[in-house]
């Protein structure tokens, strides 16, 4: 472990996107308070074009004005042979001054690469599995206090049928509805004033939706209807065009 604190190597490991997201941001965050990071952060897509020689020059770069240098790559679950031995021995003898998170939906733990990193240390893999699907809904109850909200198991468990499983999807839309309301509790009424439903479909037109139906309440807090929209006493439909 170098005088940061920090390991050379870390392995972030698993589907979970929103998990994923935070592990990558409080290291950013970390280097941003050093002002240089536009000078020591390297992000690469290892899917596209992995210019391993230039990724190993990266990651033994000194930092510039700052404790450590951020290497970031992205995509490493299935990288050839010819990219991950590289990396493999560049990990047997790190550079002090540079922290490489090396991401991926999944590494099998027989692969050298992944011996490679948990042999640094235990806490260099971290766990980054998806959530089942019978914990999501509490998982976004939590995901919704880191927004400042709070949600009712009711609305969690309708959004999780809503948006799917995938965590990234499921945390825009509390980001969406946390910006549309400013009630600090999100319930089940909210969720179909806050987000887009199904496209309509017009009879006898093409299939692709010209326009998208917006149901909400109609409070001083709600979307406000435009005139010919369908309204009734206490429900309406706001119309938002998209064409």
């Amino acid at each position: 472990m170098s005088e940061t604190g920090l390991l050379p190597a870390y392995l972030i490991v698993g589907t979970d996107g929103v998990k994923r997201d935070h592990a990558v941001s409080r290291m950013k965050a970390r280097l941003e308070k050093s002002g240089m990071v536009e000078f020591n952060l390297d992000e690469r897509d290892m899917t596209k074009d992995p210019d391993i020689e230039s990724i190993i020059g990266s990651l033994n770069t000194f930092p510039m004005g700052s404790e450590f240098r951020l290497v970031i790559l992205d995509g490493c679950s299935k990288l050839a042979k010819a990219v991950s031995e590289p990396l493999v021995g560049y990990l047997a003898s790190p550079s002090p001054t540079t922290v490489c998170l090396i991401i991926a939906d999944s590494l099998a733990k027989n692969t050298r690469l992944y011996k490679a990193i948990a042999k640094i240390d235990k806490k260099a893999i971290v766990d980054c599995s998806g959530t089942k699907r019978w914990e999501l809904p509490r998982r976004v109850q939590q995901m919704a206090t880191q927004r400042g909200k709070s949600i009712s198991t009711a609305a969690a468990e309708e959004l999780v049928s809503r948006s799917g499983e995938n965590t990234r999807m499921l945390d825009n839309d509390l980001a969406k509805l946390a910006r549309w309301s400013s009630r600090l509790r999100l319930n089940f009424p909210m969720l179909s004033a806050g987000l887009s439903v199904r496209p309509r479909f017009n009879p006898g037109t093409s299939s692709t939706p010209s326009r998208l139906a917006i149901c909400g309440d109609r409070s001083s807090s709600s979307i406000c209807c435009p005139p010919r929209a369908m309204c009734g006493p206490t429900r309406c439909c706001a119309v938002a065009s998209v064409s």
